[in-house]
C-alpha cells in the first residue's frame, strides 16, 4: 500500500509532504460552538452508550463536557470505541458539528489526552493531512510519519551553504521537513516550505547551469563567418520584408554562430510570428561556410511545409536542399546525398536521428516545436558529429520570459514579439452547441464568397465517446448533408501518408472548399486562403492548443473568423474559451494556460532533464525562484565542479536527485 504512495524506505517517509495542513490547534469551550461548523473541543466523557440506527447501524453514542456545555459525539459502526472512550477519559475532538435535537459531532477524529508520550498527533495543532490509497487510512499513515520524522529528520544533512541560508534567511533544512509535516506554528509552517521550495529551486538551477557551463566551455564548437555580402544576399532573396524582431534575432543568431562555442539559442513566437524567416538565415549561413545544417520537426506535415517553405526561400541561392521523414520513398539515395555532403540541408523528423543517417560536416542542428520532443531526441540529433553544432529551438508556445529561464535556462532567448505585415486579428466568438445550424449557414455564406474553412474534432471517431462527434461522424454528417454541394476533405493522423498529403494537397490548392480534420493540422498548415476555422467541443483543448489552431486561419488581409462551440460546465474550460475570445497574445494565452493547468503540464517540466517538483509552484513562487537562481549562478560561477568544502554536500544531494532518480534529497 505505501508503495503505491511511492514510499518504499525511511527517505520517501520524510519527504511525502502533506497535500495540505488543517489547523486544529483554536480549542473553542462548547459554549461558543455552533451547527455547521468545523470545530476542535477538548472535553470530558460523563456517558457513553451503545445502540442501533432504524438501519441497523451500531451507534456509539458518547456524552461529552467541558465544563461550559455538553454535547453528543456518535461513531457509526465502531463499536469498539467504547473501550477507549470510556467515562472519565479526557480527548480532543475535531470535527463537523450539526445540530441534531442539540449539538452533534459524528465520527470526528480524536486523540484522548495524557496516552501518547508525545504531543498530540491528530488533534490540537496544525494537522497534516495526507495522499491516501486504498487500504491505507490518514490516522494510521500520519501516525507512522509522525514517528519517522521523530526518529530520522535529526539526520537529515544540511544541504547549503551557511552564507547562502544567512543571505536568505532560511530554516536549517532537518527543521525545514520537521516542521513542513508537523509546524508549530502557521508562521513556521510556511517558513518550512519556502526553505523546500528554494532548495528545489536551487538544484534545478544548478542542474541547468552545470550543463550551460559544460556546454559553453567544455564542448568544442562550430565557428561560422558572417559576411555582409551574404547577409545582404539573404535579405534580398526574401519574399517579403523583415520585421524589426527578426532582423534582431537574426543579429543574435550571427553573433551566436560566429563564435567558437556552441550556440544554443531558443528562438519564440506567437504563431505566424516568422519563426521559419530565421531558422532559414541560420541554415543559411551553416551551409555557406561549407556545413551542413538540419531542421528536425515533429510530424511529418510540419516537415513537409517546412521543406516548402524553405526551399522557395533558399533554392534560389543555390542551396541544395533534402526532406527525410518516414513518408518519403528513396530514404537510401537521401542519406546518400547527406553522408556526401551533397546535401547542405537537411528537413526531416525523428527519422534525421536513425542510425542509418551519416552527416559529413553537420554544423547547425534545428529543432522546430521543441516541447514536442525530449531531450534524448535532440541529443541524439546533436551526437551525430564529433564537434558539437550550433543549436537552434524553436516554440511558436511563448514562454512568460522568468519560466523560460527555468525550463530552457541552458538557452539565450530570442523573441519575435512583432508580426509580419499581412497578419490580422481573428474575431473570435463562443456559441453553445444549440446554434450549431446557424454557424454553419455562416461558413456557408463564406464559402460562397470562394474562401475556405476548417472544421476540428478533438476526436477521430465516436466510438470511445459517443457523446462526442468526431472527425469521421463530421466528415460524414457534412459531405452527405449540410454540405452536400461542396468538396470536403478528411485530414487525421490514422489515414495512410498518401491520404493525408492528398487531402493537404486539395485544400492548398484550393480544390477543397472545407477540411474537417482533428488536431494534426495544429501545425504546419499555411493555407492564406483559409478564413473561418470551427472547433467543436472546444472545451477538450488546452487553451494554448486552441491558440494554436486559430493560427492557422488569420494568414491573409481579409477578416478571419475562429467559433468555438462548446457547452462548457467547468469553470477552467469557461476560463480557457474566455481567454480565446478576450485576447490573440500569445504570452497572456500562455499565461493563463500556465495559471489553469499548471506549468508541468503545459511545458512538460519533467522531460527537461529536472526532478519532480513536490513542493515548488513555477506560476506562484517566481521570487523564490529568481533568488534561487541567483544562488546557484554564483556556484556555477565560483565552482563549476563543486570541489569547495562548502559545496561538498550540495554535490551529494545532485548526486542523489539527478544521477541515481531519487527526488527527496538530503537524507543522510
Amino acid at each position: 500500500m505505501l508503495a503505491r504512495l511511492g514510499i518504499y524506505n525511511i527517505s520517501d517517509m520524510l519527504f511525502c509532504y502533506p497535500r495540505r495542513h488543517e489547523d486544529r490547534s483554536r480549542i473553542r469551550p462548547i459554549s461558543e460552538v455552533k451547527a455547521a461548523g468545523v470545530e476542535t473541543i477538548e472535553a470530558a466523557v460523563t456517558a457513553t452508550g451503545l445502540l442501533r440506527s432504524r438501519r441497523g447501524q451500531s451507534m456509539l453514542k458518547v456524552r461529552i463536557s467541558d465544563g461550559t456545555g455538553r454535547m453528543n459525539i456518535v461513531f457509526f459502526n465502531q463499536p469498539y470505541l467504547k473501550n477507549y472512550l470510556k467515562k472519565g477519559v479526557r480527548a480532543v475532538f475535531y470535527g463537523r458539528v450539526d445540530n441534531f435535537k442539540g449539538l452533534q459531532m459524528n465520527n470526528p477524529e480524536f486523540e484522548i489526552m495524557g496516552e501518547e508520550e508525545h504531543d498530540s498527533v491528530h488533534t490540537g495543532r496544525i494537522v497534516p493531512v495526507y495522499p491516501l490509497t486504498a487500504g491505507l487510512g490518514q490516522r494510521w499513515l500520519r501516525n507512522l510519519i509522525y514517528g519517522v520524522i521523530e526518529d530520522y529528520s535529526a539526520y537529515l544533512k544540511e544541504t547549503l551553504p551557511t552564507s547562502i541560508r544567512a543571505r536568505n534567511k532560511l530554516l536549517g533544512y532537518g527543521d525545514a521537513v520537521k516542521n513542513m509535516h508537523f509546524p508549530k506554528s502557521e508562521y513556521m509552517m510556511k517558513e518550512s516550505r519556502r526553505r523546500l521550495v528554494f532548495d528545489e529551486f536551487v538544484f534545478m538551477q544548478l542542474f541547468i547551469g552545470l550543463k550551460r557551463h559544460h556546454i559553453r566551455e567544455n564542448s568544442p564548437g562550430v565557428k561560422h563567418s558572417v559576411k555582409e555580402d551574404f547577409v545582404s544576399s539573404f535579405l534580398g532573396s526574401m519574399p517579403f520584408e523583415l520585421t524589426k524582431g527578426q532582423r534582431k534575432a537574426m543579429a543574435e543568431v550571427s553573433k551566436d554562430m560566429a563564435s567558437s562555442k556552441p550556440m544554443a539559442r531558443l528562438l519564440q513566437g506567437d504563431v505566424g510570428s516568422g519563426k521559419t524567416a530565421v531558422a532559414a538565415y541560420a541554415m543559411a549561413l551553416s551551409a555557406h561556410n561549407g556545413m551542413q545544417a538540419a531542421l528536425m520537426a515533429p510530424t511529418e506535415i510540419l516537415a513537409d511545409q517546412h521543406f516548402i517553405t524553405i526551399s522557395q526561400f533558399l533554392s534560389p541561392m543555390g542551396f541544395r536542399i533534402e526532406l527525410l521523414t518516414g513518408g518519403v520513398k528513396d530514404k537510401e539515395s537521401v542519406c546518400e546525398k547527406i553522408s556526401s555532403g551533397e546535401a547542405d540541408m537537411i528537413v526531416g523528423t525523428h527519422a534525421l536521428i536513425a542510425d542509418t543517417v551519416r552527416f559529413k560536416n553537420l554544423g547547425l542542428a534545428v529543432v522546430d516545436e521543441e516541447h514536442k520532443f525530449g531531450v534524448i531526441q535532440r541529443e541524439a540529433l546533436l551526437s551525430k558529429v564529433p564537434k558539437r553544432p550550433d543549436m537552434l529551438i524553436m516554440t511558436a508556445t511563448p514562454i512568460p520570459r522568468t519560466l523560460a529561464l527555468t525550463i530552457y535556462g541552458e538557452f539565450d532567448i530570442s523573441t519575435l514579439s512583432d508580426m509580419p505585415k499581412g497578419k490580422r486579428s481573428v474575431i473570435t466568438y463562443w456559441f453553445d452547441p444549440s446554434r450549431r445550424s446557424e454557424i454553419y449557414d455562416f461558413v456557408k455564406a463564406r464559402l460562397k464568397e470562394g474562401k475556405q474553412a476548417f472544421i476540428i474534432s478533438p476526436l477521430i471517431d465516436s466510438a470511445k465517446r459517443a457523446d462526442i462527434s468526431g472527425a469521421e461522424n463530421i466528415y460524414s454528417r457534412l459531405k452527405n448533408d449540410i454540405f452536400s454541394g461542396y468538396a470536403i476533405k478528411l485530414l487525421h493522423g490514422k489515414m495512410p501518408k498518401g491520404a493525408q498529403d492528398a487531402a493537404m494537397k486539395a485544400f492548398r490548392d484550393k480544390e477543397a472548399d472545407l477540411l474537417v480534420a482533428t488536431t494534426i493540422v495544429e501545425v504546419g498548415i499555411d493555407v492564406p486562403n483559409a478564413t473561418i476555422m470551427v472547433i467543436d467541443h472546444a472545451e477538450r483543448f488546452g487553451l494554448a492548443q486552441l491558440h494554436q489552431l486559430r493560427g492557422r486561419i488569420g494568414r491573409s488581409a481579409g477578416e478571419s473568423y475562429c467559433i468555438l462551440i462548446s457547452d462548457a460546465e467547468s469553470n477552467s474550460a469557461g476560463e480557457r474559451l474566455g481567454s480565446m475570445i478576450a485576447s490573440q497574445d500569445g504570452f497572456y494565452i500562455s499565461e493563463k494556460d500556465m495559471e489553469i493547468r499548471g506549468p508541468g503540464r503545459l511545458f512538460g517540466v519533467r522531460q527537461h532533464g529536472f526532478g519532480e517538483l513536490k513542493l515548488a509552484d513555477l506560476t506562484n513562487d517566481l521570487e523564490i525562484l529568481k533568488k534561487a537562481r541567483d544562488e546557484a549562478f554564483r556556484i556555477v560561477g565560483s565552482d563549476p565542479g563543486l570541489d569547495k568544502e562548502e559545496h561538498r554536500n550540495i554535490r551529494s544531494a545532485m548526486d542523489r536527485r539527478f544521477r541515481y532518480g531519487h527526488e527527496g534529497g538530503g537524507a543522510g
